[in-house]
């Protein structure tokens, strides 16, 4: 069975030395432009430039897989001419696999359409939830694969349901981003004002800075380079990171 890494974001993205909010996050482009005015207003450190260290940190993680391919963008005149049966895996640009993922997913021998695994979410606050999956859960970016030939539309914008002819597997084979120092659009409403977005983004950093992370080992490389990266932020602000209420 061949696998492909399909990583979700568009050529233009990709390709132009700029933020292409729209490119990034597809249904919440709106409100991801916001809050990228606030950063870039918050910090030295401007937010595509955060957004292509993440990249970096996470590529590594991609490469120690044998995929058989890397699709670098949504290109779908490549995807719509995978070799029916190949296994496509999405995931988000800032998020990491274990380099054991299709060592593990080679191992499943039967026909299945798609296959889930579980997923570590390392949250705002730097802590870690483990997402178990039930056969109806809600799907994530970097937990899933789906076979050749397939709905476009599907991987864009998850809108994958388990059906019967699926596969799940009960391992930890990656870990989501879904903090407020990736731009996360789930947290946009909580950020009145500049200062409340400041406030949030200084609290969720440290706290990230601090934490304990289940996979010290495997990724110890990528843990030191990621919580380098926030030091460097927090020190980019334009403001007062000790002020009233940055504590």
């Amino acid at each position: 069975m061949k696998i492909v890494l399909l990583i979700r974001r568009n050529k233009e993205y990709l390709e132009k030395d700029r933020l292409f909010i729209k490119d990034i996050v597809y249904r919440y482009h709106d409100r991801v432009s916001w809050l990228n005015i606030l950063w870039n207003f918050s910090f030295k450190m401007k937010y595509i430039d955060f957004r292509k260290r993440m990249r970096s940190i996470a590529f590594p993680t991609f490469e120690r897989n044998n995929f058989d391919e890397i699709i670098p963008y949504f290109d779908d005149d490549r995807i719509s001419s995978l070799e029916p049966g190949t296994l496509i895996i999405p995931v988000d640009e800032d998020d990491w696999f274990s380099s054991k993922l299709t060592e593990t997913l080679r191992e499943v021998k039967k026909p299945y359409k798609q296959i889930y695994w579980d997923e570590c979410l390392r949250n705002v606050y730097g802590k870690i939830r483990y997402n178990k999956r039930h056969p109806y859960y809600k799907i994530e970016s970097c937990c899933y694969g789906i076979k050749a030939p397939c709905d476009i539309s599907v991987i864009r914008h998850h809108t994958l349901v388990k059906k019967k002819n699926s596969y799940y597997l009960p391992e930890i084979l990656s870990v989501k981003h879904n903090n407020i120092a990736s731009l996360s659009v789930f947290i946009w409403a909580t950020h009145k004002s500049v200062h409340e977005f400041r406030n949030h983004l200084v609290k969720s950093s440290k706290a990230q800075i601090s934490s304990t992370d289940i996979f010290s080992q495997e990724y110890k490389r990528e843990i030191e380079l990621y919580r380098d990266l926030l030091k460097e932020l927090l020190a980019s602000a334009i403001f007062d990171i000790n002020e009233s209420g940055m504590v």
